[in-house]
This record gives structure tokens, C-alpha cells and sequence, in this order.
């Protein structure tokens, strides 16, 4: 069983390396062609994140994420990044000080308010070489879209607002904040705005506001006609790297006894199956608990994580059912 974990595990973490570089390549960064198509449009903030975890996986991903950062770092929200690392938790904090000071030595003296609190000693590991090979954002990319957004309303909580509604029929203030990263007073007071402009419409059900914008009328403007799918990035990061966490350990235990194995599954995987389930993927882990608590539920999350790794991980098969 040791052997049938390690090879889940390596198959399930390069996949995800090969996602996330297929995503700097789509957003400019320099590097070879990508394996697969990117359907969604990439969360910035939340790719450069979660591409810490990977860092010492992949060496290459550093080099593209510097040299793209090196360019293109004022196109990131720095409020936003804080929100989701504050909420999910997805970077590796020691490789995010690594990209924090390289920031501040290239003139960004701002970026240190991402981890000016508690700051540690970071491990001896020298910044990649800046070679120039990245490029800005095509804005016209389906993958671009969130920076095409910042360029038409500002670097706001406008723009990931906007998409999301985009690409839902209704929303309330509340869940959009939670989606986007942002908080739900400035997620109200957006769609106040709007509904005043004409832009959004809304109705009022069980003493709250779900507001609703027409995509047709938006479709021209902002897509060149690729369909645009909406993903809640920051927690499906957070259950790929908790799921990847736990194989890891299982691996680690696979000569301990069953019963012993089901309750270090039982441990996480509620968390794990909370954080896909907000990313729109609750069908991939939610029936987890019907699985007893020993060899049963070992071979669920064998199985399971095979399906995700191959059908959405590698594929690229996410959820189609809110797009734009």
C-alpha cells in the first residue's frame, strides 16, 4: 500500500505543478508551450500563493515566478493577497519571504506588509536568475480576464466582483465576498452602486438582496468569445495542498494499522472536503464519512483522489456550471 500512496501522491503533485505553470505561461511568463488549455480565468494573487508550496517540487516554477514578478508585480493586489492568506492559508510562509524581499529589493517597498508580522529567518536559498523572458498579459486571453477587469474598473474589489457575477445568475453580497476575498461591507457597497448606476438588478428574497448582471449585454466587451469558467481558486488550492498534505502522511504510516490509518483520514478530510466543496467540487469528497474508518475509508480516498487528480487536475475538466 506504501507503494500505491507514493505513486498517487508523486502522479497528484506533478499534475498540479503542470497546472500551475500552464498558468504563468498563459499570463505571460516565459517558458515552454503549455501541456493543456487553462478554462478558467487565472487568480493571480492565489497562483502566486499557492506556487510557494511547489518551489522546492520544481525548481523552474521560481525562476518563472520571479522573472514574471520582476515585471509584472504591480499588477497584483496586495490587500487581496493578504485576505486569502489569511482565510486559506495557502502559501509556504518561508518562500513567500523569499518573494517578499526580492519585491522590496526591485522597488516595491510595499510588498512588505505581507509578512511584516512575525517575520522569520529565511533558509539559505538564492533568488533565481531575472533572464527577461516573461511578457505582460495578453488581455484578450480567456485566462487574462481578471487583469483585463483591473484595467477597466481599477484595482478594486470591483473586478473579481463583476466576474463572479458574470458568471452566477444571482448573488448576495455575502457569498461573492467570501468567493472573491474580499469583504462583504465592500462587496455591498459595490452592488449599492451599481444598482443605483443601472448596471446590476436586484430582488429581495427572505429579507436580503440578491443582485444579478445581464452577461449578454457584457459578453462583446470583455470576451473574445472563449468560454470563461468561474473557480473559486484560493479554496480549491487549499484542498489540493491539504489532500496532498494527507497522502503524504498516510504514505509515511502505510505499515501501521488500518484503524490507525482511518482516524489520521478522519482527522483531515473534513476540512478537505469543506474546502473543495467551496470551490464548487462537493461531489469529489463529501460522501467520505459513509466509509467506515479503516481499510474502507483508505481505499475511498485512494480511489477519489485518483479521479480528481485525473479527471479535474490533469484534464482540466472543472466545474462548466458557472461560466461566462
Amino acid at each position: 500500500m506504501k507503494k500505491q500512496f507514493q505513486n498517487l501522491t508523486e502522479k497528484f503533485r506533478e499534475s498540479m505543478i503542470q497546472l500551475i505553470w500552464d498558468q504563468w505561461v498563459s499570463i505571460g511568463a516565459g517558458g515552454n508551450a503549455r501541456k493543456g488549455p487553462i478554462p478558467f480565468a487565472v487568480d493571480p494573487e492565489a497562483l502566486l500563493l499557492v506556487t510557494t508550496q511547489f518551489f522546492g517540487w520544481e525548481p523552474r516554477l521560481a525562476n518563472v515566478c520571479f522573472d514574471w514578478l520582476a515585471l509584472n508585480g504591480n499588477l497584483l493586489h496586495l490587500q487581496r493577497m493578504k485576505n486569502i492568506q489569511r482565510s486559506h492559508a495557502i502559501a509556504e510562509r518561508d518562500e513567500l519571504q523569499r518573494i517578499v524581499d526580492f519585491m522590496i529589493e526591485n522597488g516595491f517597498p510595499n510588498w512588505k506588509s505581507l509578512i511584516e508580522e512575525n517575520r522569520v529567518v529565511v533558509r539559505e536559498a538564492p533568488n533565481p536568475t531575472i533572464r527577461n523572458q516573461s511578457a505582460s498579459p495578453d488581455f484578450r486571453e480567456a485566462s487574462c480576464l481578471i487583469f483585463r477587469l483591473r484595467n477597466f474598473f481599477g484595482m478594486s474589489a470591483r473586478a473579481e466582483a463583476f466576474f463572479w457575477m458574470l458568471t452566477h445568475e444571482f448573488g448576495h453580497a455575502a457569498a461573492v465576498a467570501r468567493e472573491t476575498c474580499w469583504l462583504p461591507k465592500t462587496v455591498q457597497l459595490i452592488f449599492r452602486d451599481w444598482s443605483d448606476a443601472g448596471v446590476c438588478t436586484f430582488r429581495e428574497n427572505e429579507r436580503k438582496k440578491d443582485y444579478r448582471v445581464d452577461p449578454l449585454a457584457w459578453k462583446l466587451f470583455f470576451s473574445k468569445g472563449d468560454e470563461i469558467l468561474w473557480l473559486a481558486q484560493p479554496p480549491f488550492y487549499k484542498g489540493c495542498i491539504k489532500l496532498l498534505g494527507l497522502l503524504e502522511k498516510i504514505e509515511r504510516i502505510s505499515d501501521q494499522k488500518p484503524e490507525f490509518r482511518g482516524l489520521l483520514i478522519a482527522e483531515h478530510f473534513a476540512e478537505i472536503a469543506d474546502a473543495f466543496a467551496e470551490a464548487g467540487h462537493s461531489a469529489c469528497f463529501a460522501s467520505w464519512e459513509m466509509y467506515g474508518s479503516g481499510n474502507e475509508v483508505t481505499e475511498y480516498l485512494l480511489e477519489r483522489t485518483s479521479i480528481f487528480e485525473c479527471a479535474v487536475v490533469s484534464e482540466r475538466a472543472f466545474s462548466d456550471t458557472y461560466k461566462f
